[in-house]
Parts: structure tokens; C-alpha cells; sequence
């Protein structure tokens, strides 16, 4: 187990969401990569959609709390929504997808890193194809996930265009607040606080192929 460090502001909690559904064949790396992480999250959720293939027991048997749905209440904004509500006490929320696999030790500890900057909201982490990607979509990563970080926010709309607004839920967090003011209703009563920018930002990565941080690799079986 690493040393566990906290690149997060005092007092800032932090729950890392999964949603699921038949997962099995894919927990265990899973579960190991985010066991191996040098940053630890206060809370591990899942969400999982009433598996067949004991996905449930799994996540519970490695610590994690499990909240099981009917696949039919499941979608993609409205579950991840569950976990946050789940999760009321933490203050940045991860994001992960059950084939998406931590690449290197501190993938958590980069993506959590950028909410230092308070006027970061969302940030996403690089996705890297995996070992056997065709060509085709091995560029279609590398094309879509650069290795530089940046930083985004409406005006970036000028040089970035579509780009200034994509972002990844397959690795990537949220500040609560953030959100929040965003939210229709906070719009409709905080206006100037509505306006505050948000920006999104990619966790920083060494140009190392293998031991990349900040980054997850898919997996397909």
C-alpha cells in the first residue's frame, strides 16, 4: 500500500464514484490500481445496476460502499448524481468507469491536484488506449488526450472552439460548489455567482508511456 498523501486543501473531502454493471471480469485490476494509489479517497462508491456476475459482493469485499439500482433507474447523468448525493460530506467528487484502470501511482494525487487553484470546478485525466488499441484508436486517445495540461474557461471558446467544453466522466472530478452555483436553481438565485468561470483542467502527466500519471488506460476483454 502507498504512503497516502492528500494534494487537496485542508478540510476538502474527496469520494471516488464508480458506476457498475457486471463488472467482474474487470474488478480486480480495477480494484488493485486504485488500492495502489499514493492518494486514497475518504469515500469509494458504487453504483452498481443490480449485476448478475456478483459485481456487489466484490466492491464490498474490498471496502467499498455499494448502492445497488434497478437497471432500469440507470443513466448516465442521473446516477452519477446518486453517488454525489451518496456522498454529501465530500466536497470533490471522482469519477471512474469500471473499464478504466489508474495508470501509474498517482493518477488520483494529479487529478485532485488541480483543485488547489480555487477557481478550478471539473478537471479529467488523460485516457491511453490500451495495449492491443488498433491504430485507429490508438489515435483517437492520443488525438483527444494530449499530454500537455491546460486550463479552459468560456473565453477559451475564442481559440478552442467545441474543444473549450469537452470533458471526460470516465476519469474525472468535480468540485461540489462549484456545481452547485451552476445548477438551474442557483442560477435563478445566485445570478452573480453564476457567472463565476469554471474552468477544467487535465491533470499534469510525465511524457513516461508507461507509468503515466493522472491518466487511465481502458481495458477490453
Amino acid at each position: 500500500m502507498q504512503e497516502n498523501v492528500n494534494p487537496v486543501p485542508a478540510r476538502q473531502r474527496v469520494a471516488l464514484i464508480i458506476p457498475t454493471y457486471n463488472a467482474a471480469p474487470y474488478w480486480d485490476v480495477l480494484s488493485a490500481g486504485i488500492a495502489a494509489q499514493s492518494f486514497v479517497p475518504d469515500r469509494k462508491i458504487v453504483i452498481d445496476s443490480s449485476s448478475q456476475d456478483g459485481t456487489a459482493e466484490l466492491a464490498r469485499r474490498d471496502g467499498f460502499e455499494v448502492l445497488e439500482i434497478s437497471p432500469r433507474d440507470f443513466n448516465h447523468g442521473g446516477t452519477r448524481q446518486m453517488g454525489a448525493d451518496q456522498a454529501m460530506d465530500a466536497n470533490i467528487l471522482i469519477y471512474l468507469t469500471q473499464d478504466a484502470v489508474p495508470s501509474g501511482a498517482d493518477s488520483f494525487a494529479n487529478l485532485a491536484r488541480a483543485f488547489e487553484d480555487a477557481e478550478i470546478g471539473a478537471a479529467y485525466g488523460r485516457q491511453l488506449p490500451r495495449e492491443k488499441a488498433s491504430p485507429i484508436e490508438a489515435h483517437a486517445r492520443h488525438f483527444s488526450y494530449g499530454e500537455n495540461s491546460a486550463v479552459r474557461s468560456w473565453e477559451s471558446r475564442r481559440i478552442a472552439g467545441f474543444k473549450s467544453i469537452f470533458f471526460s466522466n470516465a476519469f474525472g472530478a468535480y468540485r461540489r460548489e462549484q456545481v452547485r452555483q451552476l445548477s438551474p436553481t442557483a442560477r435563478s438565485h445566485h445570478p452573480r455567482q453564476a457567472k463565476q468561470r469554471s474552468r477544467r483542467r487535465q491533470a499534469r502527466c510525465p511524457h513516461h508511456r508507461i507509468c503515466r500519471s493522472g491518466a487511465v488506460r481502458h481495458r477490453q476483454l
